[in-house]
């Protein structure tokens, strides 16, 4: 009998998978496959939570089961079902019980719940802050706040995936600060690693980020808005219509859910005036995207060069109206790179080519639709923070919300970043969930028997090893004149050929492209 049918010759689960008789990937999948089933979403490893997302809504939350967990004693707690509250409440009661700073950290692939486990969460302490007292006037509308908080950054930073129709694109550490007397003194949030790519290219079936399609749906509907922006319909714009997708299949509507990030914003100090600015900020990317150039020969000051041209000059003229710079100044940054002599110090006009062209109108596309995320970032934060907040004063509980591991038809550098995130995350999961505890039976001289896990480490050591590691070689080769792909692959593959974890790959799959075996599998970088 393997370990598996052995350990549910009955019907029985186990909420805490440290009780299981074969502690092993069949097992373990088992035990929670049969949870799954009975629609019991969460399942415990020793400290850390499994949630499988159920995709539909189950009667797991309201008052009564928020008591259950926040008025559990210490040596009740073994007892309770598992339920993210609970985590919430542990990481509640070890600050006020032990004043010491906490962190809860939500990592899964895409679409395991990610964004909801964190909600709950922030929405288990800030119960806890009000039971405590926590009315003055900033505590009274700061748990309003962050949740507005939320509906703004999942609006700009959240797209509909091949997997999940409302996926985060970014990763974020939220820090709330608590009192000595458990309640909510204020909150910080730092964005990271926002996905820069998706603005200017998009997998079949996927989405743009949700706020275009918000804002243009409800143009649609507002001949004001309509005429300020002058936006056309979602399928003439080449940022949106490269995915083939223009809607959310999980009934969500989009002019709906405009209204909501307008109030939000409201609920941040944003005017009617600030509001127009971010709104012709997005139109101004949808305009800059549908641009369009061709070769042409150019004449600069002292030579005529092999250069391009924009063909669609009308496009040109609304784009810069809407980010209020001369029409002159915008097509010379789409169209040359300024080339600075140091001994001279004259300048020289570089035409760029077609290629290169296109290049720096989707880097500008990029770069606005970066600096608009993280100027509203640095606004919610103005507002959810307070004087000393995070001070010595007080301790804070951190949350990480990542997004997963991911292996999309074309990785880029941003995937290697997001992927090697996670390879540091699953090397956490790893000493928290084995290292640590086998050490410990060891220590104590119990005898068991060794379990064997996906030790990744040696494949983090190599992207990040100072000086031969991928990112420092990466580093080496941009700051090399005349750097190029193809040197530092032959440098990548130099250094850790003899390991296991860099691959070449095959002659069909396209020059200048590497693999990489992570923990959860191979991806072919680009």
């Amino acid at each position: 009998m393997n370990a598996d049918e052995d350990m549910f010759t009955n019907e029985d689960t186990v909420a805490n998978m440290v009780k299981l008789r074969f502690l092993d990937e069949p097992s373990i999948l088992k035990n929670l496959e049969r949870r799954y089933e009975e629609e019991e979403i969460y399942t415990l490893v020793g400290s850390v939570l499994v949630s499988l997302n159920p995709f539909q809504k189950l009667p797991l939350y309201g008052d009564k089961i928020l008591d259950r967990y926040s008025q559990a004693s210490p040596s009740s707690e073994p007892e309770q079902p598992p339920h993210i509250w609970g985590l919430a409440e542990r990481a509640y009661r070890s600050l006020l019980c032990n004043w010491s700073d906490q962190s809860v950290i939500v990592s899964g692939e895409s679409g395991a719940g990610k964004t909801e486990a964190t909600r709950r969460v922030l929405e288990y302490f800030m119960e806890m802050s009000r039971r405590r007292g926590g009315e003055d006037d900033f505590a009274a509308g700061l748990e309003g706040k962050i949740m507005s908080a939320q509906t703004i950054l999942e609006a700009f930073g959240n797209a509909k995936t091949i997997r999940n129709d409302n996926s985060s694109r970014f990763g974020k550490w939220i820090e709330v600060g608590f009192s000595r007397a458990g309640q909510i003194q204020g909150a910080v949030i730092h964005t990271y690693l926002l996905e820069k790519s998706r603005v200017v290219s998009l997998e079949p079936g996927e989405r743009n980020y949700h706020i275009f399609y918000e804002l243009l749906q409800c143009a649609e509907e507002d001949e004001q808005l309509q005429g300020e922006l002058g936006l056309g319909q979602v399928a003439s714009y080449r940022l949106l219509n490269e995915g083939s997708t223009f809607t959310r299949d999980d009934g969500v509507v989009d002019s709906d859910e405009f209204l909501h990030v307008r109030e939000a914003l409201a609920a941040f100090g944003f005017s009617e005036e600030d509001m127009s600015r971010i709104w012709k900020g997005l139109a101004a990317v949808l305009c800059l995207g549908n641009l369009q150039f061709e070769e042409d020969q150019v004449q600069t000051s002292t030579s005529v060069q092999d250069g391009s041209k924009i063909t669609n000059s009308d496009t040109l003229l609304q784009a810069a109206g809407l980010l209020s710079v001369s029409t002159e100044d915008l097509q010379a940054a789409l169209l040359f790179r300024t080339m600075v002599d140091a001994r001279s110090e004259t300048t020289a006009l570089i035409a760029y080519k077609l290629h290169e062209a296109k290049d720096a109108r989707d880097a500008l596309c990029k770069a606005v639709y970066s600096n608009l995320f993280n100027l509203l970032v640095a606004r919610i934060n103005e507002r959810l923070s307070s004087a000393g907040c995070l001070g010595e004063t007080n301790r804070t509980i951190g949350m990480l919300d990542i997004f997963g591991f991911e292996m999309l038809q074309t990785n880029s550098f941003e995937q290697l970043c997001i992927n090697f995130c996670n390879e540091r995350l699953h090397v956490h999961f790893n000493e928290e969930c084995f290292r640590i505890e086998m050490e410990e039976y060891a220590a104590e001289g119990i005898a068991m028997e060794t379990i064997e896990y996906n030790d990744n480490s040696e494949c983090v050591a190599m992207l990040e090893r100072r000086g031969t590691g991928v990112f420092a070689l990466v580093d080496d080769e941009i700051r090399t004149p005349g750097g190029s792909d193809a040197n530092l692959l032959e440098k990548m593959f130099g250094e850790h050929a003899k390991g296991a974890y860099l691959k070449r790959a095959s002659g069909r799959e396209g020059a200048n492209c590497f693999r990489i075996q992570h923990f959860a599998g191979q991806v072919l970088y680009k």
